[in-house]
Parts: structure tokens; sequence; C-alpha cells
């Protein structure tokens, strides 16, 4: 027989649980509370913010403000993408017979470190395609891939590539959209069609 002031070993751990939550939650109840009080003390201490003067723009020609412009020098690529730059439109027609397009990304920094670099082209509804770049000049600033071009239909392609430069997302995009071939409005769309009267 069990007296009442013994409890059941069931009984005791579910008490030492219970006594081991309330203790956690008070814990983090006093951490939460030490976090408040620094920030408050940290934002009192700091000096009052003044209004910088406003900087004059940035050049459109790179996304970065660290970036040292490089010219970029003419290109004998079918087509030239520029880093920062708005991205071109092209239609297919544009593309003519070719069986491969020969496509330059340029860039307003050296690119250092290796001569080829892994370039990928993303596009909506298709897979990745992984090519490889190489540099090209003695400014080192474009990188040439050779796209083949029955893979380039109407639509968006993004163009990507890690480089070697010192910054938290070392990539370099760009951007560039397809057109279909669209016949002209005042052109008929047969020989014997008759124009409008």
């Amino acid at each position: 027989m069990t007296t009442s002031g013994s409890r059941s070993p069931s009984a005791q751990r579910a008490q030492r649980r219970s006594d081991q939550a309330k203790k956690k939650v008070i814990l983090a109840a006093l951490i939460a509370v030490m976090m408040a009080g620094g920030v408050l003390w940290i934002s009192r201490s700091s000096d009052s913010p003044t209004l910088a003067e406003p900087a004059e723009p940035a050049p459109t020609f790179s996304p970065r403000a660290t970036d040292e412009i490089v010219p970029i020098p003419n290109s004998d690529a079918d087509l030239l993408l520029v880093n920062g730059e708005q991205a071109p439109v092209i239609s297919l027609a544009d593309l003519g017979n070719l069986s491969t397009v020969t496509i330059d990304l340029a860039v307003p920094v050296r690119l250092e470190g290796q001569d080829t670099f892994e370039t990928r082209i993303m596009t909506e509804g298709r897979p990745m395609l992984t090519l490889e770049g190489r540099v090209l000049g003695d400014e080192r600033n474009r990188l040439r891939i050779e796209a083949p071009a029955e893979w380039l239909i109407p639509g968006t392609y993004l163009f990507e590539f890690r480089t070697q430069e010192l910054a938290a997302l070392p990539l370099r995009r760009f951007v560039l959209m397809v057109e279909a071939n669209q016949p002209k409005l005042n052109e008929p769309s047969s020989k014997d069609a008759r124009p409008p009267s």
C-alpha cells in the first residue's frame, strides 16, 4: 500500500518534465528581454542620423557601384549582350539560317582567374542549357559562347556565369528577348490576296 505522500514514478517524471518546460519558457523570456534591452541601448547610444546629400546617379552600364569601367571593344559576334544594359529584342528572322549563334557577353570588369567560364542559359518551359564561354581580347572583358540556333525560340532568356570577383554573389547576368517571325501588316499574306479597297 502506498501512502498519500509518495508519488508513482510516472507522476514524478511528469512533474520533472513540467518543471523543465517552465524553466525553458522562463529562460526564453529572459533572453528576449535582454535582447530587447540591448537593441534599445544600441539605438539610443548611436548618433542621430544625418541626412546624406543625394549621390550622383551611377552609370547605367553596370549595376554594381564597385565596378571599374573597362571599355567594351567592338564585337564581330552575331550578338553582343552588355551587362547592365537594357535587354535587346531580336526576331527569329534576324538569325537567318545560322546553325549556331555566336554571342559575346560583355562585362565592365576584367575576367581574371581562368580562360573559360561555364555559362548557363535559362528560359521558361525549356531545360537549362550549359555552355562553355571563352574569354576574349587583351581587355579580358568579353565571354564568347556558341549557342545552337534551334534552341532559341520566342521567349525571354537569362544568361549567367559566375566570375572570380570578390562579391557576395559573383554572378553576371544578361537578358535577351526573342520574338517570333511576324509578317508585316502592310504585306498581303498570299500572292492572290487583293489589297482592301
